[in-house]
């Protein structure tokens, strides 16, 4: 038996020997603050909020098993401690007074640096640098006293002068006032060498890339090139993302390592899609990006001062820490949210869970290629492959299992997962392998911790004004506003990871109940060219045109297709509206037609390219005699709703309906009637 002195002596020792910590934040730097910001604006019993502005430096053990699942970690340069270095951008939106907020972190998953929660749940501008009162908008996240983080993840791009936001980059940040980046260090071999691979860049969604003056195009690479030869790289372009048929482009140069420049080829036009496939140098490791995510809100959530012995500034040295983090991420995020779930981010270097519950939206099938050599997070190609949902399924191509929780429910710190998409995610993302096998002739049973909702009739984006089309969809541009569901799926997470209060069930379109069927098989109704509200409309003529979903072989370039996963669509009524999912009251009590695609006009692609993202509203005629002297098959207005009264009822009681199944707040549905009210429908 060892004696008491020799116990204490031991122990004394121990204390003087530093832990190993894997992977932290070492120093938080706060650069500006702005207390209160959002004008002074007060927030019910939450009162003002502050802005924090700043830099979290980070580190992490290459060797740690944790850390092993980023790819070139080991590649990465290493600083005096044996450990590979990094640092974020970070906005702490907060309340003032933490006690009087709901001590909840609401991540903000950044999409191409900008910050999207308060444009998602507060109807708010998007900005990282809300100031005035109307940058809070309606108020919603501040009055519920959440405390909102964001952090870079994304590296920002390496030169200046880029022309703008939308360049065809998307996995890189252009330099821009606000963005939040990551300074993620570069890969390189044994010998110090650039480590160098042929890579890909594709060009499309138009007008985004049209061409300049004289029909030259400017592209952007992703990274450097290798060599300023261009017999060691091919450009191709062919009509739209389904055609195999890809035409190689004569003319084309570099500017320097980091432009190319090429003519408009003959025959082809602005929504054409070009293939570059080229000796690239220098990738980032980019799976640091999801080790910042963990590591930021980790630190936030679970240690007092970081290695300087900064205060983190959501621990007060008197008051109750944070009690939950949850995060939101949408489109390019929202697929990085799920992916860091399956990537096993969720948990940190202590093995504590980081996020108690996301809400991964409009992400549908698809993960992010973030964390691979070369990778591109800004496209889909390499992060469109099995697994595609969060059931353990069986690919029946290769015969290799798996689900995007793996490595969670290995670790068991598997977060509340709230999956939601719209109908534009069926056109371009394959949204039925969410809810089905790989064959698409059954549906599967979503683990407990997961509900999928699809908020039908919506286009990708929520929101917008009714006006004409643009010069590049044929059709109008869906203004379907579906932020009243985003709120309530967000209220309905939070309940479900504080009080263990289930979510309403999964609502999605389902092959068992028939409502999802092959794109070729739906009964669209043949909508003639309309003029209504002064708008001259072409007519629809549903061609069932979709992305396909490939079984690809990423190890060549360009990759290999293997073979073609079915894709379903959601049926629809006799007006063209669907008939699942969430069914807001502009739905189920329509004005019009909503879709989640549209088709482009000549010169943008025409009939064989999808207009990326906007989808379609076609209105219903007045009157009944405008509807028959146009040939349209789909009641007016004046057959529906015979009067004002009627049509307001109507709303109220689907209003009504989607409260008691908690899938619409009770304030948002006083909004919604309110607006029927105020319209001049049935007069």
């Amino acid at each position: 038996m060892k004696k008491p002195g020799v116990v204490l002596l031991v122990m004394a020792v121990l204390l003087m020997v530093p832990l190993t910590i894997q992977a932290r934040v070492t120093e938080m730097v706060i650069t500006n603050t702005v207390s209160p910001t959002f004008g002074g604006m007060e927030f019910g019993k939450v009162g003002q909020y502050e802005r924090l502005e700043g830099i979290m430096y980070c580190e992490v053990d290459p060797g740690d098993p944790l850390n092993a699942v980023i790819v070139n970690i080991d590649k990465a340069p290493l600083n005096e401690n044996g450990k590979v270095e990094f640092d974020v951008d970070f906005v702490i939106i907060k309340p003032v007074n933490l006690k009087k907020g709901n001590r909840h972190i609401l991540y903000d998953t950044v999409n191409r640096g900008g910050m999207i929660t308060l444009g998602t749940y507060n109807n708010a501008p998007r900005v990282n640098d809300p100031n005035s009162a109307e940058a809070a908008g309606n108020g919603f996240l501040m009055e519920k006293g959440y405390t909102i983080v964001a952090s870079g993840w994304q590296a920002p791009y390496p030169i200046a002068g880029i022309p703008s936001f939308f360049v065809g980059l998307g996995s890189r940040i252009p330099p821009a006032p606000g963005a939040l980046t990551a300074r993620l260090p570069i890969a390189l071999n044994e010998d110090g060498s650039s480590i160098v691979a042929m890579s890909r860049e594709e060009y499309f969604d138009p007008p985004f890339n049209m061409p300049g003056p004289g029909g030259v195009y400017t592209k952007y690479l992703t990274y450097p090139a290798a060599v300023l030869d261009e017999s060691q790289a091919t450009l191709t372009v062919r009509y739209h993302e389904n055609d195999p048929n890809k035409v190689p482009v004569t003319g084309w140069s570099y500017l320097d390592e980091y432009r190319i420049t090429f003519p408009m080829p003959a025959g082809y036009d602005a929504g054409s899609l070009y293939e570059f496939i080229f000796p690239a140098k220098d990738p980032i490791v980019y799976g640091l990006g999801y080790a910042g995510i963990r590591d930021v809100v980790s630190f936030l959530r679970y240690r007092e001062k970081d290695d300087m012995g900064n205060r983190n500034p959501l621990r007060p040295e008197r008051g109750a820490p944070i009690k939950k983090a949850l995060a939101y991420g949408a489109s390019q995020t929202g697929r990085i949210i799920k992916t860091f779930v399956y990537e096993g981010f969720n948990e940190d270097e202590k093995g504590k869970i980081v996020f108690d519950g996301i809400n991964s939206h409009i992400g549908a099938s698809r993960k992010n290629w973030l964390n691979g050599e070369f990778s591109h997070p800004g496209d889909i190609f390499g992060a469109d492959q099995f697994p595609f949902t969060y059931t353990e399924l069986t690919d029946h191509f290769t015969g290799i299992s798996g689900s995007m929780l793996e490595r969670c429910e290995a670790s068991h710190t598997c977060p509340k997962i709230m999956h939601t998409d719209t109908e534009s995610e069926i056109w371009s993302s394959a949204a039925n392998l969410v809810i089905g096998d790989t064959e698409a002739l059954s549906d599967i049973q979503l683990p407990a911790n997961v509900r999928a909702y699809m908020f039908t009739g919506a286009k990708h984006g929520s929101g917008g004004v009714i006006g004409p089309p643009s010069a590049m969809c044929q059709q109008i541009t869906n203004p379907l506003d579906y932020s009243p569901l985003s709120r309530a799926v967000l209220v309905a997470l939070d309940k479900w990871v504080t009080c263990n209060i289930k979510p309403p069930a999964s609502q999605y379109p389902s092959i068992s109940e028939g409502t999802f069927v092959f794109p070729e098989e739906l009964d669209f109704p043949d909508i003639p060219a309309l003029t209504y509200y002064g708008y001259n409309l072409p007519a629809v003529n549903y061609n069932a045109l979709y992305l396909r979903g490939y079984w690809l072989d990423y190890s060549v370039q360009p990759p290999e297709i293997l073979g073609e996963y079915p894709v379903l669509a959601m049926d629809v009524d006799e007006d063209g509206n669907g008939v699942a999912g969430v069914r807001l009251p502009d739905i189920q009590v329509p004005v019009g037609t909503y879709t989640g695609w549209n088709r482009t006009n000549p010169g943008f692609g025409g009939d064989y390219r999808l207009c990326t993202a906007s989808g379609s509203f076609i209105p219903f005629a007045p009157t009944e005699a405008e509807r028959l002297a146009n040939g349209d098959p789909r009641l007016s207005l004046e057959e529906r709703y015979p009067s004002h009264k009627a049509y307001v009822k109507e709303v109220a009681r689907a209003a009504l309906k989607l409260v008691h199944q908690r899938l619409l707040l009770w304030d948002d549905a006083v909004e919604i009637v309110k607006k029927a009210y105020e319209s001049d429908i049935g007069n």
